[in-house]
């Protein structure tokens, strides 16, 4: 699946994709990526842009503009076939590809020009096929002819940053960092987590559940994993406490103790759900002795009426004292706590049935007895939702965002301290730069990880930070 690379465009992030011949002015602007984890695209592009700064006597700039005039150009034909298919937390299949903000939106076989300013402006198809397509071809001659020979060097090209690299196994990040393959053969990776010897353990989920679910060991970096539990149903969850693993599957959460090397000799279910009460994500344990533990609503927009549905849940150890800690949640994912605090950032996934409406997928600090209003509410302003929370940081739409990892300094002063959050569909792990405030945090969302196919759990272990690849079963290992 295809996702979308940040370039430096004049006006800021332009989503581009494809090859770009880097001695020419030229690159992508187009976003291929649909809004849904349900839709596999093959794609054959080919685009041609530019970026141009007209003379002010052409183009004059008014007192009032902070910025000056760049015009983006781009021709693209393109053509694709959908594969529709239900994964991940959604509940219908995309049947077409939509449209979002600095975005294009491609038909099968369609020849496209859009231009767009570097004032803001949103880009706009100006011709598409049928009896236009002369016409099309026209300005395209006179796009390569005319406007790329007097294309500024400001150009979004399609290619890292200055301070964004090759940093190993086939990822680009961050310079500083360096990325090495943990392991391999783990297909539908959903959850990490490490014991006191330092091993690493991993679930595996598939997006429907066929019996192949498991739980795996890894010793140490380039070992073969070894199968420990198969009895599990979609773990999305692990984490040990003490000398039991406890995990969070489709209807409960377990707790299994007694590892003797190859096995369990221990299996109690601590909690248990009703059917239909929703997916059960990740989950955490805080210094209040207690475990969090996400629970998505049953439906895309319905109000449900379990009790513990689209909320976030806790405990004690031994399951009793269950309570809901936050309602309205419509797909609370990943949990982690700020180290040192009871503060807890859980990732959310949108509802998928609001169109241009839809906000992207959220980080929000969660805190006892809110409600976040799900479905009605994600994220309109105005008096009726005045008393609402609101999260800290906006990720992109529909990313199907997943597991998350706070960390403080350890990937080195360049990170600092920010959320590290896998985004299933863009294929993208991002950074969001967290900052306190009096009332909480603040977040600013940047590109971080790219490389992966469907990125899912992220965990902090010391200094090393581990991402697992659902779709290709690699389970890397970043440092610095």
């Amino acid at each position: 699946m295809l996702g979308q690379l940040a370039c430096a465009a004049p006006d800021g992030p332009v989503p581009c994709a494809g090859a770009v011949v880097d001695e020419l002015p030229l690159s992508v602007v187009v976003e291929l990526l649909p809004e849904s984890v349900e839709v596999e695209l093959e794609l054959s592009l080919v685009c041609a842009c530019a970026t141009i700064a007209p003379p002010p006597t052409i183009a004059p700039a008014s007192p009032t503009d902070s910025k000056p005039l760049r015009i983006h150009f781009c021709i693209c034909i393109t053509s694709f076939r959908r594969v529709v298919f239900r994964a991940h937390n959604t509940a219908r299949p995309e049947r077409h590809l939509k449209s979002g903000k600095s975005s294009a939106r491609m038909r099968d076989s369609w020849l496209m020009l859009s231009a767009r300013t570097g004032r803001g402006r949103e880009p706009g198809r100006m011709f598409s096929s049928g009896r236009r397509l002369n016409r099309a071809f026209v300005l395209a001659t006179l796009l390569v002819t005319f406007v790329v020979p007097f294309a500024t060097t400001d150009v979004a090209l399609a290619s890292p940053s200055s301070n964004r690299r090759v940093i190993g196994a086939g990822l680009r990040g961050p310079s500083g960092l360096s990325a090495t393959v943990y392991a391999k053969g783990l297909k539908h990776v959903s959850a990490l987590a490490s014991d006191a010897q330092g091993r690493m353990w991993v679930a595996t989920a598939a997006a429907s559940d066929r019996g192949k679910d498991a739980i795996y060991l890894v010793t140490e970096s380039g070992a073969t994993p070894t199968t420990v539990v198969t009895d599990v149903h979609t773990p999305l969850g692990i984490v040990w406490v003490g000398d039991k693993l406890y995990m969070a599957q489709a209807d409960s959460v377990v707790a299994l103790s007694g590892f003797d090397g190859t096995a369990f000799t221990s299996r109690t279910t601590i909690v248990s759900f009703l059917d239909g009460t929703g997916e059960v994500n990740g989950i955490t344990f805080g210094s209040d002795g207690r475990f969090y533990v996400g629970v998505s609503a049953p439906c895309n927009a319905c109000t449900p009426t379990d009790t513990y549905s689209a909320s976030v849940v806790s405990f004690l150890p031994d399951g009793s004292d269950l309570l809901v800690f936050a309602s309205g949640i419509r797909a609370p994912i990943g949990l982690a706590f700020f180290p040192g605090t009871n503060d807890l950032f859980v990732t959310m996934n949108q509802r998928d049935d609001l169109g241009a409406k839809t906000p992207g997928d959220w980080l929000a600090v969660v805190r006892h007895g809110e409600s976040w209003g799900s479905p009605s509410y994600y994220g309109q302003r105005g008096a009726k939702y005045a008393d609402l929370p609101t999260p800290v940081a906006a990720l992109d739409q529909h990313a199907a965002v997943s597991g998350v990892a706070i960390v403080t300094g350890q990937l080195g002063s360049s990170v600092g301290t920010a959320a590290v959050v896998a985004e299933w569909v863009t294929g993208k792990v991002k950074l969001v730069r967290l900052t306190a405030t009096d009332e909480g945090y603040t977040g600013t969302t940047v590109s971080f990880l790219s490389g992966f196919e469907n990125p899912v759990p992220v965990l902090l272990d010391g200094s090393t930070l581990f991402v697992g690849d659902w779709t290709s079963g690699t389970l890397y290992r970043i440092t610095t």
